[in-house]
């Protein structure tokens, strides 16, 4: 699969026709602004520095301005994004309270856990796919390694003895896929988070991560951390000295990461409209449009209706990957 569920620039770019002004009055549906100043909470289970937490950041930040509402993004990261979770779904069911997920919530741990707290596919309905992009696997500045062709000999020449910096399970599945192809053993370091994974590359303490490009690109370009691979079909056009996994001799090494935002599916259905509404017009901004050139985003071209489809084939593309990475589930 070669992320043919996107495209670039966005499909269909149109600017949404909206009553913002009867947004802002309706506070998403309840009597009047005034009568609701409750915040909008963006729930996401990572830390602050993801690529997940900017751009709910970034969407926060217009849908605030939109609607006049104070919106806060809440991190709450940890327990493989159960605590996350558990606030969306916990909250009243009123628009007021948004999940903002990258793969593992909904995708990874279906296929990674024998039980769920949550059903990924019945508890949510999507909001928005922003988009998403293709990992790099990444190692220190002062590493031994130039190439990835370097890692892997050392790797297959001491089973076990190398470490790598798992972030979430998407990272740590990714890895073990990429393990199981390029037949090493390697040994995981978990993180609370892609950032904390990120900075454990740049400390030094671990020597590799496969990490989302948004998370790491500008550490790259500041030589603090060094690339071996994009894992996209051709360069990243923000890292175009960075060879592909399928130019270092891994083809099928197509690891890729999404965003997207959900609401509990207990929401009232035209609280579920306005608020797609809105996020499609922030996802139009100039402020996520600069986000998403610089870190070489690709916007999806999903309608909201479409998304549930991707979720339910993204959970199966993970149980394959699983499968053969020979990962069983806890």
């Amino acid at each position: 699969m070669k992320f043919n569920l996107w495209s670039s620039p966005f499909d269909g770019r149109r600017r949404v026709a909206l009553g913002f002004a009867a947004l802002a009055l309706a506070g998403l549906g309840l009597p009047s602004r005034a009568q609701n100043r409750r915040p909008l909470r963006f729930v996401v289970p990572l830390p602050p520095g993801s690529g997940v937490d900017t751009i709910a950041r970034l969407v926060a930040m217009k849908v605030g301005e939109y609607t006049s509402q104070p919106a806060i993004v809440e991190n709450k990261p940890g327990a493989s994004g159960f605590l996350a979770v558990q606030a969306v779904l916990g909250a009243p069911a009123d628009g007021h309270t948004v999940l903002v997920v990258g793969n593992s919530t909904l995708t990874i741990n279906p296929v990674a856990f024998k039980r769920l707290p949550y059903d990924p596919a019945a508890d949510f309905v999507p909001l928005k796919l922003f988009g998403g992009g293709y990992c790099l696997l990444i190692v220190p500045a002062a590493s031994p390694y130039a190439k990835l062709s370097d890692l892997v000999a050392d790797a297959r020449s001491r089973p076990g003895a190398l470490n790598y910096a798992s972030g979430t399970t998407t990272y740590e599945l990714y890895t073990e896929m990429f393990n199981q192809q390029a037949q090493i053993k390697t040994t995981r370091i978990p993180f609370k988070g892609t950032a904390d994974a990120v900075n454990g590359i740049a400390s030094a303490t671990v020597d590799f991560a496969v990490v989302d490009g948004t998370a790491a690109y500008e550490l790259v370009r500041s030589g603090r951390v060094r690339a071996l691979a994009f894992t996209g079909p051709s360069r990243s056009p923000v890292l175009p000295q960075v060879p592909t996994a399928s130019e270092s001799g891994f083809p099928k090494f197509d690891a890729f990461v999404w965003v997207a935002a959900f609401v509990s599916s207990k929401t009232k259905p035209e609280q579920v409209q306005q608020l797609r509404e809105l996020f499609a017009r922030a996802h139009e901004s100039t402020e996520l449009q600069k986000f998403y050139a610089r870190t070489g985003t690709v916007q999806s071209g999903l309608a909201p209706e479409q998304i549930q489809q991707f979720i339910l084939d993204e959970m199966g593309r993970m149980k394959t990957l699983a499968a053969a990475a020979g990962l069983q589930p806890e």
